[in-house]
């Protein structure tokens, strides 16, 4: 599985590409862990995928919720937004668009 870009609301959804070669599932996990320990909101991105592997929204949660023993991060966050709006476009080409919004309770 590979990002084709990420796409940042947060600073006027400047698309930020991802070299196809280097990009990993595990990067996009990790996009949505930084993206929610700034308190960010919507968080959007695309992941290429030849299989469904990986493409279920609850797993990037999960992953990005997970213990990671850093105190502002992992199993932490998971407890830091009151509620969560979710959804995906499959399009062409195996690619498909993720929009992940939470209402956190607190600022960064």
């Amino acid at each position: 599985m590979k990002i084709i870009s990420i796409k940042d609301a947060e600073k006027n959804r400047k698309e930020l590409e991802i070299s196809i070669d280097k990009a990993s599932f595990d990067e996009a996990v990790l996009y949505v862990r930084q993206c929610m320990k700034n308190r960010e909101t919507p968080i959007r991105f695309s992941l290429y995928a030849t299989t469904n592997e990986g493409r279920d929204m609850l797993s990037i949660i999960e992953q990005a919720t997970d213990h990671t023993g850093v105190p502002t991060e992992g199993d932490y966050l998971a407890y830091q937004y009151a509620g969560s709006f979710s959804s995906t476009t499959h399009g062409s080409n195996n690619i498909t668009d993720y929009n992940f919004e939470f209402t956190y309770y607190t600022t960064a």
